[in-house]
């Protein structure tokens, strides 16, 4: 009943209860999922309580004790690497997806994640340079925003062709301690136009769209998009 009860809440169809998410326990969640990045990272140790890994954009991460850890080298840190950068092959994600979702209990509400925006374009060129790229290189965040955009699209189109995919996962980080991170002007410019681009294909496939994302540290959004 997990899936009927996720899709009344959604719709607005009076659900018998509220839908129950905690994706680290499928077995007592309304909602699953597939995809996320993280679950198919593999980590070597480098040193004592330090472990290494490259993640599916060629990000090098580090991390003590656990948890996602952070990129400490970026793979676009030179435009000129930018006709070089490989993203993700597709296929090569749907045997995994495919696995992943065999395991997953029965008649539960699936999302497949798409990833990240922002955070990933963060992740591909660094922190620090991409500041600078949106203040004095835009065009270029751009081309690298439709590429990531046209990658997600790919992938969303995968998880329609495996079939048991009821939605999209995308999250973000926008905000800073008391602001968003870029005016919403620019936002508009540079950011509204993909994300638009991809909830508009994810509905045009029969697809909810789960949008998670922070404006500012005390301020956290969780959207579904029908």
């Amino acid at each position: 009943m997990s899936y009927q009860v996720v899709k009344a809440a959604i719709e607005f169809e009076g659900p018998p209860r509220i839908p129950i998410e905690d994706l680290g326990r499928p077995e007592d969640s309304d909602i699953v999922g597939v995809g996320f990045e993280p679950q198919i990272w593999k980590w070597h140790q480098v040193e004592h309580g330090k472990q290494e890994c490259t993640d599916l954009f060629g990000c090098i991460r580090q991390r003590h004790d656990g948890g996602i850890g952070q990129v400490y080298k970026a793979p676009l840190e030179n435009w000129d690497e930018f006709d070089r950068l490989i993203l993700p092959n597709v296929e090569e994600l749907r045997e995994r997806t495919i696995e992943q979702l065999s395991a997953l209990p029965e008649n539960r509400f699936v999302m497949g994640d798409i990833g990240q925006f922002l955070t990933k374009i963060f992740e591909i060129r660094g922190f620090e340079n991409t500041l600078f790229d949106l203040a004095l290189h835009a065009d270029r965040i751009k081309a690298l925003g439709e590429r990531l955009t046209t990658f997600a699209i790919e992938r969303m189109k995968m998880y329609v062709d495996i079939g048991g995919i009821h939605a999209i996962s995308i999250y973000d980080d926008w905000g800073t301690q008391n602001s968003m991170l870029l005016s919403p002007q620019q936002w508009y410019t540079l950011f509204f136009d993909f994300y638009k681009n991809l909830f508009d294909c994810a509905h045009n496939c029969g697809m909810y769209v789960y949008f998670h994302f922070y404006i500012f540290s005390t301020g956290m959004f969780n959207y579904v998009i029908k």
